[in-house]
């Protein structure tokens, strides 16, 4: 298939491999020869039909290509996997190949060159030269070497390449071992990383939507990976995972009360006061009371609220790690499933005409915006949306968070909370709702986006609400406050997770930055009889990880306590 070239400027976010950690392994295959303890559909050999063959071991993972250069042979799932049926809360999966060595000379290989990654549909568990990952499936991946693909790039289906920044590793580096990590998320951005390279991959993207997106393979999801080309080169395969990430995000306290303003015609607010903001197209905005209004003469009328003036939050509480911004709806629109394009709009902008008052101030415009959107056609109902500076209308992304809440909670009146934090993880929370709101992600900031950092010196707070016919729709708006957040206090530990793998268990806490942790286990729940097995001093982190090489017993119990 024809490779199109798709340059972007992208990097992985610094922060996004310490605020996720693993959560539920749904595929881990070892390659020892023993199927008893792999977990999972089994993995086939998948080759093309060229002259020579090739051959995948399943028992070793050694995967050997033909006596022909245009020899392609790998290993795919015998059965897709459904992630969203496995694991109901996942926000994304991450797949990870762990390579003991090769002996193909990377840059030399043939047209497709050594494929990781995923494929999903038509073709996705055959084992011929259908379902290569350049052909039938949808596929996602990271291509080392490839003629038809290009060099160092992650691939969609075979047509787009998405350059990385960082340099090509070394043939020499690839040859000795490697581990390779692909993770996509329910926004459809992705990141690729590595360990054990010359040059490490640390990059990240958004996949093209009009080829396919998170939700269009997750229910179908198969693992692949291919080598092509360099006639008996090999590639030997010591492990293939997929797992489920949880998001963490950090514990935190409000601290300052940057913003309290409460629209009862009362001069007891605090911060800058707000301002109508509108499109043009008519409605009217009662600053005294809250109540906003849609115009009556044409269709697409937005009207809302947005700060007069913009805060710096770094300078106002330099203690802050994150803020929150809260909507107090007493009463929201009558029908909020037929809201217009942009729907109701409740978050913060920054940057250009964040405090302006013409249409291009509105979120979908010229500032840079976060924040909660139902009802909407353009960016999806029940969404966080991440909007462009200057460029929103085509450069969004939007994380969905689930069932929609119905539109009689949404009339009744309602509270949303959205937090963001210095790492760019955020939350958001509802009461309410009937469906209430309780989600967390993290923001991209790859090229034309923004990190928090970007945005918390120059913040302001905002709500629209745009209709879709001539026929007015209104909400009434209570209260809005915008609160710094700081580091919560040190707690005691907290078990976030502990899997078992063989006779390993690993546990996985949360405690305070500099404290030292031991791990204990008794056979009994009272710890009458205690074993230690280990212990871990935490250093500029409040994750830690523990582990327990010979879990043998039938049941153990196991407690951190601080030293």
């Amino acid at each position: 298939m024809p490779s199109t070239s798709f340059p972007q400027t992208l990097f992985l976010m610094s922060t996004l491999i310490s605020s996720l950690h693993a959560d539920t392994i749904l595929l881990d295959h070892t390659f020892d020869g023993d199927d008893a303890n792999d977990l999972g559909p089994a993995f086939q050999e998948v080759k093309n039909s060229v002259e020579g063959g090739g051959t995948s071991d399943l028992a070793t993972g050694l995967v050997t290509t033909g006596t022909s250069n245009s020899s392609t042979c790998g290993l795919n799932n015998v059965a897709t996997l459904d992630v969203a049926a496995l694991d109901p809360t996942a926000v994304g999966f991450t797949v990870t190949f762990h390579v003991g060595a090769t002996t193909a000379n990377i840059p030399d290989v043939g047209a497709n060159g050594l494929f990781f990654g995923v494929v999903s549909g038509t073709g996705a568990t055959d084992n011929n030269g259908d379902a290569l990952w350049n052909n039938d499936p949808d596929s996602f991946g990271y291509v080392a070497s490839s003629n038809n693909h290009g060099d160092h790039v992650m691939s969609q289906n075979g047509l787009l390449s998405f350059s990385l920044s960082t340099s090509q590793p070394t043939p020499e580096s690839f040859q000795d071992g490697f581990t390779v990590s692909i993770s996509v998320f329910n926004n459809d951005i992705w990141t690729v990383s590595s360990t054990g390279l010359s040059t490490e991959l640390s990059n990240s993207g958004i996949l093209n939507p009009s080829d396919f997106s998170y939700t269009d393979i997750i229910n179908d999801l198969g693992l692949f990976l291919s080598l092509q080309g360099q006639a008996g080169s090999t590639i030997d395969i010591d492990r293939i995972t997929l797992t489920t990430p949880v998001l963490v995000t950090p514990e935190s306290v409000p601290s300052m009360v940057l913003v309290d303003h409460t629209f009862d015609g009362l001069a007891n607010d605090t911060g800058p006061g707000f301002q109508q903001v509108n499109n043009g197209r008519g409605g009217s905005t009662d600053l005294s009371t809250g109540v906003v209004t849609t115009g009556d003469t044409e269709t697409f009328s937005t009207v809302g609220f947005n700060n007069v003036a913009t805060l710096d939050i770094p300078t106002l509480d330099p203690d802050a790690i994150g803020f929150r911004a809260t909507f107090d709806v007493s009463a929201g629109p009558s029908s909020v499933s037929s809201l217009g394009s942009n729907g109701f709009f409740l978050g913060i902008v920054s940057g250009t005409a964040a405090t302006g008052t013409s249409g291009n101030s509105l979120h979908l415009n010229d500032p840079a915006a976060f924040g909660y959107t139902a009802g909407s056609g353009t960016f999806g109902d029940n969404v966080m949306v991440q909007a462009q500076e200057t460029d929103a209308a085509t450069g969004e992304i939007a994380t969905p968070l689930g069932t929609p809440p119905s539109d009689l909670s949404f009339e009744d009146g309602f509270t949303i909370s959205i937090s963001v934090y210095n790492d760019n993880t955020w939350t958001i929370t509802s009461t309410g709702l009937d469906t209430d709101l309780d989600n967390s992600g993290i923001l991209f900031t790859g090229s034309g986006y923004f990190s928090y950092a970007d945005i918390a010196t120059d913040i302001g707070l905002f709500t629209t609400l745009q209709q879709n016919v001539a026929v007015p729709e209104s909400a009434t708006i209570d209260r809005i406050t915008l609160t710094t957040l700081v580091a919560a206090p040190a707690s005691d530990p907290r078990i976030t997770s502990v899997k078992k793998s063989g006779n390993t268990v690993t546990i996985k806490f949360t405690g305070a930055d500099g404290a030292t942790y031991d791990l204990n286990k008794s056979t009994t729940l009272d710890f009458s009889s205690l074993n230690s097995v280990g212990s871990i001093k935490l250093d500029g982190t409040n994750t830690g990880e523990l582990e327990d090489p010979n879990a043998t017993e039938e049941a153990a119990f196991y407690r951190i306590e601080e030293q």
